[in-house]
């Protein structure tokens, strides 16, 4: 049987390591719940982000060029 070994840091605070098939214990910030409205609220910002401006024109929207 091949053995796993499974490093995980989590910062300067927590570290843990493990073999494949033991448990091992995380910082109390992962045993809270999850909540479903900031999960919610950043996903939709972050396909807000990706959407491409539009308009009636044929290139509205479209970066203009800067002079510089």
């Amino acid at each position: 049987m091949k053995t796993k070994t499974i490093a995980i840091s989590f910062s300067d605070e927590a570290s843990a390591s493990a073999k494949d098939g033991s448990s091992i214990s995380l910082p109390d910030a992962f045993s809270c719940a999850v909540r479903t409205d900031l999960v919610r609220r950043a996903v939709h910002s972050s396909r807000a982000n990706r959407r491409q401006p539009y308009g009636h024109r044929a290139h509205e929207g479209r970066r203009k060029p800067v002079a510089g």
